[in-house]
């Protein structure tokens, strides 16, 4: 990443509109700004809301080969198994509502 936004965690999505494919999310942690491949500050909570369409049609630019386990953590009332296992992806933008 050369320039631009890194969001290494996504607190939650969630659908705004489900029948035009919109969702909403909220970063929590490691959100930084980049600029000429250095880390240059590091960025407040963010909520943004964009389509699945845009997000894996125009505004994809690359999938890490790379992918991250992100194990389930939820202990309310059991320990839960499991988790997640995604790539990177690099977007050339996505809509920042606050």
């Amino acid at each position: 990443l050369d320039s631009g936004l890194y969001i290494s965690n996504v607190h939650y999505l969630n659908w705004s509109d489900p029948y035009t494919g919109r969702i909403t999310g909220l970063n929590r942690h490691s959100c930084f700004l980049i600029d000429g491949g250095r880390h240059k500050a590091c960025m407040p909570t963010m909520r943004f809301d964009d389509t699945l369409f845009s997000l894996f049609g125009d505004a994809l630019e690359a999938i890490s080969r790379d992918v991250a386990y992100f194990p389930n953590t939820s202990s309310y009332e059991k320990r839960a198994l499991g988790g997640k296992q995604c790539p990177g992806i690099l977007l050339s933008g996505f809509e920042i509502t606050l």
